[in-house]
């Protein structure tokens, strides 16, 4: 029996890459991220892929998986979804309708396919067992809850295009109902970004809009893929964004707030270094532009931070404790001597090198924090 690997590369997607309108593209690619924050806000590990099998999948692990959730993603500006609009015949090819599309994944991926969801920004209107019928306040509807000819006619189209065993699936199928709206999406995903950095005590100055764009970027780009994967790794690389990628860029996006905290002491020694108004000016602005171009993953600028962060890792004893921010840059400044490919101006260099030189300054002032309870505590966690 194949593993959950092997099922991804070995076997043949329904479908890669369909054709969009421009608002469904968007909203999957939105929808997509608000998943991911999701995802991140409860802590436990994930890989998500795009347009590969279904439009997201979800493993419940980044490296080991052993499940995978399914989403289909649509888009309603006409009202509420049926249950003969999930099971209604959109295509002479099997499979031919929205039910049967979701069950292939179960049909490839087995004990594998954890959940199978048809998930957009309008609502549901099916029977319960009770005679009711659900509506916009049924967030996250289970076909197993509903009523008995609901399930049948589920049961019924997938039949109609898959020869089962029997017995049913409804359990494993879902129905989602997202508050992410077509119109001002762009604007939810940096509030739901916003919630999150609060949360863990974040309260203001973190760049929400950068990383939301970063964020759909990268999903845009994982999208677009039209090839196969020749094995797992090329799958995670070409598809998939997973926990600790997401937590990369985020604790970069943490620098922001950083500088603002101590810029006045990094402004009052390049006063005193020279420097002019209009100048400061410029070198802040430079400091925000390469916090927000590195956590976007840009190439050039991960390789300016990979690079300073070797020479800091290499030289723990660089920095004096009495050493001005400027003392520690001019430092890490002639240790880069000939390094390739470093085009910057004075400026740029020196507007790098100050955000490296704070979060330095940063992480050493909170392991002494962290010491100093330790000690006080007497090693009590």
């Amino acid at each position: 029996m194949y593993n959950l690997h092997d099922t991804v590369v070995n076997s043949a997607p329904r479908e890669m890459s369909g054709a969009w309108t421009s608002t469904l593209y968007d909203y999957q690619r939105y929808l997509s991220i608000y998943k991911i924050i999701e995802l991140h806000s409860r802590g436990k590990d994930y890989r998500v892929a795009f347009d590969y099998f279904d439009d997201i999948m979800i493993f419940n692990h980044s490296t080991n998986p052993t499940a995978v959730d399914f989403y289909q993603v649509k888009v309603s500006i006409t009202g509420p979804w049926s249950m003969a609009d999930i099971v209604r015949p959109e295509s002479k090819n099997r499979p031919t309708s929205i039910i049967s599309k979701m069950y292939h994944n179960i049909s490839v991926f087995g004990a594998h396919a954890n959940y199978i969801t048809f998930i957009t920004n309008s609502y549901f209107k099916f029977s319960l067992p009770s005679g009711e019928l659900t509506s916009h306040t049924s967030k996250n509807i289970c076909a197993s809850t509903l009523d008995l000819t609901e399930r049948k006619k589920i049961e019924e189209a997938v039949d109609a295009d898959f020869p089962r065993a029997g017995g049913s699936f409804c359990d494993k199928v879902y129905f989602e109902s997202c508050d992410l709206q077509p119109s001002g999406q762009s604007h939810t995903i940096q509030g739901k970004i916003n919630d999150y950095f609060v949360s863990i005590g974040y309260e203001a100055g973190v760049p929400v809009k950068a990383l939301t764009d970063s964020l759909f970027g990268e999903v845009s780009r994982k999208s677009g893929v039209e090839n196969s994967c020749s094995d797992i790794v090329d799958f995670y690389n070409k598809r998939t964004i997973c926990r600790e990628w997401i937590q990369d860029l985020f604790l970069k996006a943490t620098t922001y707030p950083m500088i603002k905290e101590y810029w006045s002491d990094i402004q009052d020694e390049l006063k005193s270094a020279g420097y002019g108004a209009p100048e400061i000016a410029d070198i802040k602005k430079m400091c925000f532009e390469y916090i927000i171009k590195r956590a976007g993953g840009e190439p050039l600028f991960n390789k300016y931070s990979d690079e300073v962060q070797s020479i800091i890792n290499s030289h723990p004893n660089l920095f004096g404790k009495r050493d001005t921010y400027l003392k520690r840059t001019d430092k890490l400044s002639a240790l880069l001597v000939g390094q390739a490919d470093w085009n910057l101006a004075d400026d740029q260099l020196l507007s790098v090198l100050i955000v490296h030189v704070v979060e330095d300054h940063h992480a050493k002032a909170a392991n002494l924090w962290v010491g100093a309870i330790a000690e006080s505590t007497g090693g009590a966690r």
